[in-house]
């Protein structure tokens, strides 16, 4: 962006509104203009299905989305590009991008004089809300079973859980017998949140198989990448390009409980631990960073706005 002028490039928001105002604005003074997609378009992806009455409204959105989005100059995407499948877009640049890591975790961790140690257990760690639609009773059947054969693990749930939540957790903890080996922080500030994160072994993404969760990239990952940890999580694609298709942690197929199980005894011992930590911890100083995934975006920008320039210039 100029700072003074008419600016080089717009780039808007995923919905109608921001659709709409980005591409009069762009027209009005004749710059390209982008789209961002960190979120699905609608919101109903957050939910169940929509029921008859909404199916109307949901479809009329949707075309004006499409009818706007096909007269783009691009759309980046920092979730997967499968979240706008239901949309035919097949002139329009993709530029598939990925959430970097925290710059405040990377500038955490460095300023740590040593790696923590935990001799004689091994803990799991998980970030994120306490609730069902994150798996988290998947987790403790998991962890339970990892257990059974790794019996100095422990599991650290760092998060809120909602009130009415609490009684099917606590059930679920006393079927399995996990109360002395699991524990919540609740809801703690982010470099707390770091601290409690970083002094576990080992960390795990379990989210239900909902449309978003398959395409999103979660950014309890990103956390995870940036303090340095192994991540075990189901194999959605948005996940699987964080994890660089298992290069720095391991991929489950999504519902096998016995295999993610297995995976995480599999990684209790240090050493079976400290080949995929250093991948990771050389990760977090390539190219997993915001700051290198934003110059990829400003150099589409870039690139796009000489070409526009060109091409608008010979039509004069």
């Amino acid at each position: 962006m100029k700072s003074k002028g008419p600016p080089d490039t717009i780039v808007c928001g995923i919905d109608e509104y921001s659709l709409s105002v980005g591409l009069f604005a762009g027209r009005k003074v004749c710059i390209p203009v982008f789209c961002v997609v960190e979120d699905p378009p609608f919101t109903d992806r957050y939910l169940p299905p929509i029921r008859w009455s909404r199916r109307k409204e949901r479809r009329f959105r949707q075309l004006i989305v499409e009818k706007l989005l096909s007269q783009f100059a691009g759309i980046f995407y920092f979730v997967e590009s499968e979240v706008l499948k239901e949309f035919s877009l097949p002139n329009i640049p993709i530029y598939q991008l990925m959430n970097g890591l925290s710059p405040q975790a990377l500038g955490w961790v460095q300023r740590q004089p040593n790696s923590p140690k935990n001799p004689g257990k091994c803990i799991i760690g998980y970030v994120g809300a306490i609730d069902g639609k994150h798996g988290i009773e998947d987790l403790l059947e998991i962890f339970a079973a990892a257990r059974r054969r790794a019996a100095n693990l422990r599991l650290r749930l760092i998060g809120p859980m909602v009130n009415s939540y609490a009684p099917y957790y606590q059930a679920k903890l006393g079927d399995l017998g996990l109360d002395s080996s699991v524990e919540i922080t609740g809801w703690l500030p982010y470099e707390k949140m770091l601290a409690s994160l970083y002094e576990c072994d080992i960390c795990v993404s379990c989210n239900r198989p909902t449309e978003w969760f398959k395409a999103a990239q979660p950014l309890k990952v990103c956390e995870y990448i940036a303090l340095g940890k192994p991540t075990i999580a189901w194999d959605y694609p948005g996940t699987r390009r964080l994890l660089d298709h298992g290069r720095y942690g391991i991929l489950v197929p999504p519902g096998n409980k016995p295999v993610f199980a297995e995976a995480l005894a599999s990684l209790v011992e240090p050493t079976a631990r400290e080949h995929i930590a250093r991948e990771v911890r050389l990760a977090a100083k390539r190219n997993w960073t915001s700051d290198y995934w934003y110059s990829q975006v400003l150099q589409v920008l870039t690139d796009t706005t000489k070409r526009w320039k060109g091409e608008f210039g010979k039509r004069l």
